[in-house]
């Protein structure tokens, strides 16, 4: 990004009162419409969860991983949003991203609803806008959106609900669970599916990037952040309760705000571009 600005703003002195720091503010669900949530999951046989969005803070991922734990729900994240849930939490089935996995784009065409949480449920997140039909879902919707101005702006959900992610994701927490009996084996079906399309696959070359990428998931500890620019990793390789970023051209940066976001966790390691790893494997073959 070039921003261009005057050249009188370059070398003249201005004087500006100090603002304060930004105050996020989130609207809180109402007890109603946590009320018909929860008797839209009850009346359900294949519900699932997507989890993205912003503004979510450690306090709100646990409290919708506990949600979906305590409803054993099939929780799904969407693009680049793969820290919203544990990865190898037994509720997570894979993320709605570009190339999701063929079985869970296939979950969520057959659900009866979808409780998406945060998502705008965008084009990469919807594959084209083909796992939900326009306007009208098939799936009975609920869409939980910090915008109102999102909330059936595609998709006409049959509860929306105007909330910030904490103050939905605590309020999910706080309801009594459902008998889950009707889809628990599904959710674990979901989560092995997951596993099974994490493994590694062979590419051209000599280079098997999936194979480096798994045995660094292996090797390094859980804590482990992992900064990912260039271009995109493998599907599923990291696999774990890290912190991933993901942004073409932003890893090195972003590696950098992660130590100042956490800085008691000294850098454990570097990660190439997967760019600079595959030119490397082309010219190894």
């Amino acid at each position: 990004m070039v921003i261009a600005l005057p050249e009188d703003m370059l070398r003249e002195e201005a004087a500006a009162v100090d603002a304060s720091p930004y105050k996020t503010v989130q609207a809180s669900p109402g007890a109603a419409e946590m009320a018909r949530l929860r008797e839209m999951l009850a009346a359900a046989e294949r519900p699932m969860m997507l989890l993205g969005g912003t503004t979510w803070t450690a306090q709100a991922a646990g409290d919708i991983t506990a949600f979906a734990e305590a409803n054993r729900l099939a929780t799904a994240s969407t693009f680049r949003r793969q820290d919203r849930i544990d990865n190898l939490h037994p509720c997570y089935a894979g993320d709605l991203a570009i190339g999701p996995s063929p079985k869970l784009a296939e979950r969520v065409r057959e659900a009866d609803l979808i409780i998406a949480v945060g998502s705008r449920l965008s084009e990469i997140v919807s594959s084209s806008y083909t796992l939900f039909d326009v306007p009208r879902p098939r799936q009975s919707l609920v869409h939980v959106h910090m915008g109102v101005e999102e909330l059936g702006r595609v998709y006409q959900a049959e509860l929306p609900i105007n909330a910030g992610m904490v103050n939905f994701a605590a309020a999910a927490r706080a309801l009594k669970p459902i008998d889950s009996s009707a889809w628990a084996a599904s959710t674990e079906a979901a989560h092995t599916e997951y596993l099974e399309y994490s493994l590694p696959v062979s590419n051209p070359g000599a280079l098997q990037l999936a194979e480096i990428v798994s045995s660094l998931r292996d090797q390094l500890p859980r804590d482990t952040i992992v900064a990912n620019g260039g271009a995109t990793l493998p599907a599923g390789c990291i696999a774990s309760g890290a912190i991933a970023t993901s942004a073409r051209n932003w890893g090195r940066p972003a590696a950098q705000w992660a130590t100042v976001f956490r800085p008691a966790w000294p850098p454990r390691s570097r990660i190439r571009s997967a760019r600079s790893c595959r030119s490397r494997a082309t010219a190894a073959s």
